[in-house]
């Protein structure tokens, strides 16, 4: 049996941010186990840093305050170029606020109302479909800390998708300044939104992760309406997750 972890982080989680976006990697436990000893290596080289997220290393904040751009772009250097020797594949969903407060949110019950439900069960989905030729595996997700959002994604997982997908393993919320796969994650999920929400920065890390393959979703209006108009389709697997998003995202199809 092959156990994989993907590590998912978001990026845009702010009101005011055009774009929201989950990204993260997948790969199989020893090889995360790998990546972990070298990720704590590099985060001691000097400057040293305790953890890294790329709002703070973008911004200057935290971490990198005091830090000039030479300094900073040579840290996510280093540690961003570790990220091809470790990982499977990459994985992104994104969508804009714009296209989910006209079309999503009216759709679903007030307490699934977050874009990071819809993205969440996407990108599981769009990992399942990377690994539908992977015979004996099972593939846990871990996600990072979401106060509030956390239990009903976890609820949705346990209860729903699991009883769809035997090839899913567990759903955990863990802290990405702790546990630093959600680190790289991060790089990722920044990445995919900053692109996505076409006011792309120049930044350093990016021509690392483009040398992992992606298996990305892009949430946009066709999309949504795609899936409103599958719901009635699809009774039996309305039940997979929130007012029947999760039967709207064909793993084999996306």
């Amino acid at each position: 049996m092959v156990i994989l972890q993907a590590f998912i982080d978001d990026s845009g989680s702010a009101d005011n941010d055009p774009v929201f976006a989950l990204g993260g990697f997948v790969a199989p436990v020893d090889r995360w186990n790998q990546f972990w000893s070298e990720w704590s290596t590099r985060l001691r080289e000097p400057r040293r840093i305790q953890y890294c997220k790329m709002r703070e290393a973008m911004g200057f904040k935290r971490e990198f305050a005091g830090w000039n751009q030479r300094e900073r772009d040579a840290k996510l250097i280093r540690l961003s170029s570790i990220i091809p020797d470790f990982v499977q594949f990459s994985v992104s969903a994104s969508l804009t606020r714009i296209e989910y407060d006209a079309i999503l949110k009216q759709h679903i019950d007030a307490q699934y109302q977050s874009p990071y439900f819809f993205l969440a069960i996407g990108i599981i989905l769009r990992a399942l479909a990377e690994l539908r030729d992977t015979k004996d595996k099972k593939i846990d997700f871990i996600f990072d800390r979401q106060s509030n959002l956390e239990m009903r994604l976890q609820g949705i997982f346990c209860n729903r998708l699991k009883m769809l997908f035997p090839s899913l393993g567990n759903c955990f919320h863990l802290d990405d300044k702790e546990v630093l796969p959600l680190q790289a994650a991060d790089m990722n999920a920044w990445i995919t939104r900053e692109y996505d929400g076409l006011i792309a920065r120049p930044t350093v890390i990016a021509q690392y992760l483009s040398d992992v393959r992606p298996a990305n979703v892009k949430i946009d209006r066709a999309t949504f309406e795609k899936f409103i108009m599958a719901q009635s389709e699809s009774p039996e697997l309305q039940s997979a997750a929130i007012e029947g998003i999760a039967s709207r995202l064909d793993p084999l199809h996306i």
